[in-house]
């Protein structure tokens, strides 16, 4: 005795917000599911009727091999346990059914009709391959929208297919991979279980007035909402919702790092590298090594460093020196774990440190190791540091390797770093490079802040006291040559 009834009218109100074209859909997928290698689609609307008539025909050879699975639902069907066979559960067939007022499946094996009265088994056989013939309610708005989604198919390669006499043309291909990807297929049992194989994933060009769309093997499942550049083409079975109009979040989160993974020399310019697919995918801790650096150097340049809450002076040295500062609160925490992972941007203090490790305890040249020119750089200070700032300045020269610090104001002292400045730094008579160095360091007993205003100040002050003094001195510098 049957369990279940189910009332046709009933499931075809239900199935009416999936809209019409997924009768369609259903349809096609079924002979692209066969050997078939052509398959014809006609969708007609019938005079002076809010109807249309639809026929299927494939040249499949062996045609449908069981025509009661046309009727029964969740039968145990034979591509449960190919994951590159799109059908599940034998209930494609079921639902367009529901919605039409009559219809007919015609095979190699017989024909099953539907009507008003029942269900009827005909002898009626075809040569090869199968017809399916329904009418359907459809108005005219819901036509021309069928009509367009056909056009949205991606059709397989190996299979020709025409809608309305007109054959539909493959989307134009970017480039393909493959990759590992969730899928469904039966166990040993036929029980449909998750699991995961190696997968051909096609990427193809979103035409003008298209929207990125999530494919099973040329048919749309999801349009994308996250700036995806491209239609995803998955070749095997993706695990869908009940309603089969939808993925995961962590399946599509999946597909997008595959994506990136493999496309990521293809994103270019700020804007797309900061679409909400790639930092999706560039905060994967899947997401490899590459794609990750890739979108930070088109996203903030090849010269990036972390804001450095433990040093923002330093943060703004880097600044200075044309590094972008990347805020703490504009990346997610995942990027953020990608980019420390492979050490692709490292904290501004480690790449401009305002206060070096290990400065203090470097190596100090003493006054028997310093040249003349360090000598004289000394005097010139000092002499500065009376003109300019009243103030007393005591100088120090360290050779620190490490650091890249030029060099640096504390309390009265001004120490130069000469491993990084150079020998030849010392070695001639006074440089505008030293004294924009000197006048530089004298700005900071004012203002550390380098981005200050009130530092801005103090350098422009300083630049015009010493250009009245040197006008009154015009031999100043020449008292400091070597």
């Amino acid at each position: 005795m049957d369990w279940f009834t189910v009332d046709k009218e009933g499931l075809a109100k239900l199935l009416e917000r999936k809209g019409k074209a997924f009768v369609l859909y259903e349809l096609l997928q079924n002979a692209w599911d066969t050997n078939a290698t052509e398959v014809r689609v006609q969708l007609k609307p019938l005079p002076n009727k809010p109807y249309c008539s639809i026929v299927v025909t494939d040249d499949d050879s062996a045609g449908f091999s069981n025509l009661a699975h046309a009727f029964t639902l969740f039968a145990e069907s034979e591509k449960k346990g190919d994951p590159e066979k799109r059908g599940r559960f034998n209930l494609g067939e079921k639902l367009v059914l529901a919605l039409c007022e009559e219809a007919s499946i015609a095979s190699t094996t017989g024909t099953i009709a539907f009507d008003k009265s029942g269900r009827h088994r005909k002898q009626a056989k075809t040569e090869k391959g199968s017809v399916f013939t329904g009418t359907i309610r459809m108005t005219r708005a819901e036509y021309d929208e069928v009509c367009q989604a056909m056009q949205r198919l991606i059709v397989p390669h190996d299979r020709r297919t025409w809608f309305n006499d007109a054959e539909l043309n493959d989307k134009p291909r970017k480039d393909g991979f493959r990759t590992t990807l969730p899928t469904e297929i039966s166990d040993a049992e036929g029980f449909l279980r998750r699991s995961a194989r190696e997968t051909l994933v096609q990427l193809h060009e979103v035409g003008a007035g298209e929207t990125a769309t999530l494919y099973e093997m040329g048919i749309p499942v999801v349009e994308l909402d996250g700036g995806e550049p491209w239609h995803i083409n998955i070749h095997q079975k993706v695990p869908l919702n009940s309603d089969r109009d939808n993925v995961t979040p962590a399946y599509l989160r999946d597909v997008r790092t595959a994506v990136l993974n493999h496309m990521h020399r293809f994103i270019k310019g700020a804007d797309a590298a900061a679409q909400a697919w790639v930092r999706e995918a560039a905060a994967d801790p899947d997401a490899s090594k590459e794609a990750v650096e890739h979108v930070k150097t088109e996203r903030f340049g090849e010269k990036a460093v972390a804001y450095d809450p433990s040093d923002p002076e330093g943060s703004k040295m880097a600044m200075q020196q044309g590094y972008t500062v990347i805020p703490g609160g504009s990346l997610s925490k995942g990027e953020w774990d990608n980019l420390k992972r492979d050490k692709i941007v490292l904290p501004a203090g480690q790449v401009t440190p305002s206060k070096p490790e290990g400065f203090a305890d470097t190596t100090w040249v003493g006054e028997d190791k310093q040249t003349p020119g360090m000598k004289a750089l000394a005097k010139l200070v000092q002499r500065l540091g009376e003109v300019l700032i009243d103030r007393k300045v005591s100088v120090f020269f360290v050779e620190a390797p490490e650091a890249s610090t030029l060099a640096q104001w504390s309390l009265g002292k001004m120490t130069f770093n000469v491993s990084t400045l150079g020998k030849r730094f010392f070695t001639t008579g006074v440089t505008e490079k030293q004294v924009d160095l000197i006048l530089h360091e004298l700005g900071h007993n004012m203002a550390s802040d380098h981005l200050s205003k009130n530092f801005n100040d103090a350098l422009t002050y300083l630049g015009a006291k010493l250009a009245f003094f040197i006008s009154e001195n015009p031999t100043f510098f020449k008292d400091f040559s070597w």
